[in-house]
């Protein structure tokens, strides 16, 4: 089994994902918005944002983005998902 981390952030993304590059290790890539094939879709304003980051190493996987719905509001609390993988039921 394999479990593996989804993260929200307010705007910090990058930085969150870089500090936990120091701690665990592993590969780390992050995607822009403004460097994405999506970036007409976004306002200027969020081209620094995260559309995706992911974080690797053997035993750890983290998957993260900024939000990205100005329209609606971020809630606290609701900016963390966790995914099991592999095995038999």
């Amino acid at each position: 089994m394999h479990l593996s981390t989804y993260l929200l952030f307010e705007g910090n993304c990058k930085q969150a994902m870089e500090h936990y590059f120091t701690v665990f290790g592993g590969e780390l890539t992050i995607l822009l918005v403004g460097d994405s094939p999506m970036k007409g879709m976004f306002p200027e304003s969020m081209h620094h944002r995260v559309l995706n980051a992911m974080l690797k190493s053997t035993n750890l996987a983290i998957s993260a983005s900024d939000w990205l719905r100005p329209s609606e509001t971020f809630i606290q609390g609701n900016n963390v998902s966790l995914y099991v993988s592999g095995g038999t039921v």
